[in-house]
């Protein structure tokens, strides 16, 4: 069985114990361990020495996750307190913490992918100091679902002038190409435009910090299992969950992102002479339905992501 192993500090253990608890099937504290946790394809072993041993039949992404956060121990500061095994609420909030407040920082979000109509955007964002996340959190930038539309758009043109960031607008007409529900489903969309996200930022002439962040929608291991098929694949991921109301990368992407929802949504409403519904529930139905008896149903496709339910609920002829 493939075994590697990697020298973490004590801030770090802690943020991995973080990342794996969600997905533990068990977990033990062996004599000189802080912790030790399997999952359903790794096991995974903290000694208090700061010694971390991997081991399992698909243990590469993580390694080299790990490697890469190794180089970052400076930015870490390890206390006496953080080598005692912490309970997964203290390490949780202890490690997210730390790395809030570590620059550079880069953060991707989604937009769109809860609403039966309309695109689906991803964005990503380089904060490049502390100085301008002060300058971001001045500006009241936070999660934009905690942000009414009107904020956001008077904010997200000021951030864009701000901040290094890639934007990728995925049009109803081309989300339904691509999604295929046996192998393209959503969260495939998802990492391929997340991974596609920070691609664009390199191309942009920018270096990728170490600290990159997506906000959690799947396992680590289930994200990259998902590019299968990419050929370029962006590595080095830090996933948490929530990560958008923690960490002012993400969320400074979730309102760039959610702005330019916002841009096609009244281009949307502006082509076709209709006032639509965001969300999935039964207004954005309803406006489907007119939607299909003014323009017909084979143009749907135009403005809805066909593999919700409410296609189902939709009559035609």
């Amino acid at each position: 069985m493939p075994t590697k192993s990697v020298k973490l500090s004590a801030k770090q253990i802690e943020a991995l114990y973080k990342r794996l608890q969600p997905f533990s099937k068990k977990e033990s504290q062996p004599q000189y361990t802080l912790w030790q946790i399997r999952t359903d394809s790794i096991n995974v072993c903290a000694y208090q020495s700061g010694k971390v041993v991997i081991s399992g039949q698909d243990i590469d992404w993580l390694v080299e996750d790990l490697e890469a956060l190794a180089t970052q121990s400076a930015l870490f500061k390890p206390t006496p307190q953080s080598t005692k095994k912490a309970s997964p609420t203290s390490s949780q909030e202890n490690s997210s913490a730390n790395l809030a407040h570590t620059f550079p920082q880069a953060g991707s979000d989604e937009v769109g992918n809860g609403d039966y109509l309309g695109p689906f955007v991803v964005a990503s964002v380089i904060i490049e100091n502390e100085e301008i996340a002060k300058q971001l959190i001045e500006m009241k930038v936070t999660d934009s679902k905690a942000m009414t539309d009107q904020m956001i758009i008077k904010v997200a043109p000021k951030l864009m002038e701000l901040v290094p960031y890639s934007v990728q607008v995925l049009s109803p007409l081309h989300y339904n190409k691509i999604h295929d529900p046996k192998y393209h489903h959503l969260n495939y969309i998802k990492a391929m435009m997340h991974n596609q996200a920070y691609l664009n930022l390199e191309q942009k002439g920018y270096t990728l910090p170490q600290l990159k962040i997506v906000d959690q929608f799947c396992s680590p291991k289930r994200y990259f299992e998902l590019l299968y098929d990419i050929s370029q694949i962006v590595r080095s991921i830090h996933f948490e969950t929530k990560a958008e109301s923690k960490y002012i990368s993400v969320a400074c992407a979730s309102v760039i992102a959610r702005y330019h929802f916002l841009q096609y949504w009244e281009k949307m409403e502006d082509k076709y002479e209709m006032k639509f519904s965001k969300g999935g529930g039964a207004q954005a139905t309803k406006c489907a339905q007119e939607f299909v008896d003014r323009y017909g149903y084979t143009r749907l496709n135009e403005i809805a992501k066909l593999h919700f339910v409410n296609t189902n609920r939709l009559k035609h002829d």
